[in-house]
């Protein structure tokens, strides 16, 4: 039996949603900046090492700040402004227990697919300029990681999948579920600001785009996102080296290794996304309204869309020109 849905968020347009996202990428940018300003004001009163320091101590804040008050609050606001139906009109609905079980076994495949995708990215960008390891300040127990496992993992999968999967990826499921899909890959990646970051993010937003559509349910996304995050972290916590290198290095011979990797994990991933097809065959997505390339080309240029592009370009620059990819 074909699933039915209602149109419970007619509020939700793509125009507003997109002007959404371009005051998300504003608020983000300026936030970053004023952090940036103070960073700097405290190097130059108690050096460098001092104000390094200082960064590991405000990561953590940082990331309950961009989550809570930079995406979620917003979101929010935007909810109540228009009235928007949460429960029906963002796809809370109860994960079944066979997606579950899908979405578990996508997570390892996932997280290898998207850490080669980075790593190719790295390879090549690290003939522009040195790419910095990116570390997280160190649990030192259990408790401390598991507090860190929770800001790092589970509120970022809440916040981020309630905006993207939840508010963007359903106005623009109007168009048709290809725009949705698409759409929810660029504004991914264009929300983590970070030229190193940009693919996997994007095949990300993608591929859990999908899944939630076909599961019918944000829970998918968000179980799925936690679990991309925790795998990410667990294994940061587990293999971390004191002595590892502060910069990226990777040969040739790492280089094919990790395409070779990348191009089999994206195989299992592909059969998995199958199987989440097969067992939702009630649940279809919507066809697009459009040609498919006019619709890529309708999301990248809408003017909230470009303006945000532009944020990201002239952050880019000051990371390439000014510090040289050193945040």
């Amino acid at each position: 039996m074909k699933i039915v849905e209602l149109d419970y968020n007619k509020e939700n347009t793509v125009t507003r949603a997109n002007k959404l996202f371009f005051v998300f990428c504003t608020l983000f940018l300026i936030s970053r900046l004023a952090f940036t300003l103070y960073i700097n004001f405290q190097i130059e009163l108690y050096g460098l090492d001092v104000a390094n320091n200082m960064f590991d101590d405000y990561t953590y804040p940082l990331i309950l700040y961009n989550e809570i008050v930079l995406v979620l609050l917003p979101a929010l606001i935007y909810t109540l402004i228009y009235r928007l139906n949460i429960p029906y009109g963002f796809r809370f609905n109860t994960l079944k227990f066979k997606n579950l079980i899908i979405i578990l076994l996508l997570s390892v495949p996932l997280y290898v697919f998207l850490s080669s995708v980075n790593s190719i990215s790295y390879y090549f960008l690290q003939h522009v300029g040195d790419i910095p390891a990116r570390d997280l300040p160190l649990p030192k127990n259990a408790r401390e990681f598991i507090l860190s496992l929770f800001i790092v993992a589970f509120i970022p999968a809440v916040c981020e999948e309630y905006f993207l999967r939840g508010i963007l990826l359903n106005a623009y499921n109007r168009r048709g579920a290809f725009s949705a899909i698409i759409s929810g890959g660029i504004f991914f990646s264009i929300f983590h600001f970070d030229l190193t970051n940009i693919l996997a993010p994007f095949f990300f937003g993608v591929i859990i785009g999908y899944v939630v559509l076909r599961t019918n349910s944000i829970y998918a996304g968000i179980l799925a996102h936690f679990l991309n995050n925790a795998i990410a972290h667990t294994m940061m916590f587990v293999a971390s080296k004191p002595d590892a290198p502060a910069i990226v290095r990777i040969s040739p011979d790492e280089f094919f290794g990790i395409l070779l990797q990348c191009l089999v994990s994206l195989a299992v991933i592909f059969l998995l996304l199958m199987a989440i097809k097969a067992l939702n065959p009630q649940v279809k997505l919507k066809k697009t309204i459009r040609n498919p390339f006019l619709g890529f080309f309708d999301i990248i240029t809408h003017r909230p869309v470009l303006l945000s592009l532009v944020l990201y370009g002239l952050r880019t620059y000051f990371i390439l020109i000014r510090v040289q990819f050193i945040k």
